[in-house]
């Protein structure tokens, strides 16, 4: 089981601060989203995004193909800008 903490305790993989409507994200490393890579899919699309680590490090996020579509959208809609 994947541990699942708030959004607002992780530092974000992306800057997507605002953006992302999900109350929690799960946190795994990869080699456990390797031995079950459609869970998280499916976990993703039900609106549950995986910060993926290596290492320990926050290397990936999986998130749904419509959130993605959703972010790309309000990127597009900002010019291409994206505060970094």
């Amino acid at each position: 089981m994947p541990k699942l903490v708030p959004v607002f305790d992780l530092q974000m993989v992306v800057r997507m601060e605002g953006l992302m409507p999900h109350a929690e994200v799960a946190v795994e490393p990869l080699s456990e989203v390797r031995c079950h890579l459609a869970r998280v899919i499916d976990r993703a699309q039900s609106g549950t995004p995986t910060i993926i680590t290596r290492r320990g490090r926050q290397e990936g996020v999986l998130i749904a193909l419509s959130e993605y579509r959703r972010l790309k959208r309000i990127e597009e809609a900002l010019g291409g800008r994206t505060d970094r």
